[in-house]
């Protein structure tokens, strides 16, 4: 246990590639890949989801809340995938948010992940924008989603 959580303390101590929306709004966009928008209040949990996305050749934003999720959507930047967690802090959650895409956006994909569980009506009415993945999820699942809906709008 000891070396897990030293692994874990010194990954947060190296986490230098953490993308922020300032970074968003400055980044040069003539090289691309597909973007994905990584929106997760657990810090440790964005970081694991959005390094592992990285590795797996997806550029990536993230973002602690879905109000800086709407923000990098709103700056002109591509984004092809929103990876979002239910419960975020402050308003919109994550519902509200993939709500917001579908209709501002539409060709950006959601899929959304949660711990807890949530209505069923709101669940179904999102279901075409990516059904919601249960936590904790396997991070190659995240990935092979991911690229589905990267390989749709393509």
């Amino acid at each position: 246990m000891r070396r897990r959580d030293a692994e874990l303390s010194s990954r947060v101590q190296n986490h230098a590639v953490m993308k922020t929306v300032r970074d968003v709004l400055s980044s040069d966009r003539s090289t691309r890949s597909a973007t994905i928008v990584v929106v997760e209040d657990e810090v440790l949990v964005r970081m694991v989801a959005a390094d592992y996305l990285r590795y797996r050749g997806f550029r990536v934003v993230e973002a602690g809340t879905a109000d800086e999720a709407i923000r990098v959507l709103g700056a002109g930047e591509r984004v092809d995938v929103v990876f979002s967690d239910v419960q975020t802090p402050g308003s919109p959650d994550g519902f509200a948010l993939a709500r917001r895409i579908r209709r501002e956006q539409p060709g950006v994909k959601v899929i959304l992940t949660s711990g807890a569980p949530r209505p069923a009506a709101a669940a179904c009415e999102l279901f075409e924008a990516g059904p919601v993945m249960r936590k904790p999820y396997e991070l190659g699942e995240v990935a092979r989603r991911t690229g589905q809906f990267v390989a749709r709008t393509s």
